[in-house]
């Protein structure tokens, strides 16, 4: 997992010569119950921070918003069949894109045979969950079927009538 819920987020500060300065704790007054990504997105222009963590238990996938001031909205649960390694997902100006990519968590087969606890199963599809940037819940997300694959970071995404447009065929 990229980081646990259990301890509050450091709160850093750049100093001139390029090192780092501890200015405090974050722990979004103890709202903060799941896994928390390593790679949020911060909007350059609302200063709002998006998040996610995914899990080993229920629910798979969870989904925050972090107003500039620090203010975290109620969670949105991500539906996924079962437990994936989601490393990063993208923003856009109106949507949070999730992949849900077949990389799944397979305990028994660590201790069984000294292996990966996560495992790329290549017969599974892998898909792209589209869902506006401040939905209340996961009703509104569209997924969308793509080639197998894994994607492990994202870049800068867009959205356009012609990406839809790809996305729907």
């Amino acid at each position: 997992m990229e980081s646990s819920w259990r301890y509050p987020k450091e709160i850093n500060h750049v100093l001139e010569d390029g090192d780092l300065q501890t200015l405090g704790l974050m722990d979004y007054d103890q709202r903060l119950s799941h896994n928390f990504t390593a790679h949020p997105k911060i909007d350059p222009v609302t200063g709002e921070m998006f998040a996610f963590g995914y899990s080993r238990t229920p629910p798979y996938v969870t989904y925050r918003v972090i107003s500039k001031d620090g203010v975290m909205n109620d969670p949105v649960q991500i539906t996924v069949p079962k437990s994936i390694m989601m490393h990063d997902f993208a923003i856009t100006q109106n949507y949070a894109i999730f992949m849900d990519l077949p990389l799944y968590f397979r305990p028994k087969e660590m201790v069984k045979g000294e292996k990966f606890s996560y495992i790329f199963d290549a017969t599974k599809k892998a898909r792209f969950g589209i869902l506006p940037r401040y939905a209340k819940n996961e009703l509104q997300i569209k997924r969308f079927e793509l080639p197998t694959c894994f994607i492990f970071h994202t870049g800068e995404f867009y959205f356009s009538l012609c990406l839809f447009h790809f996305l729907m065929l």
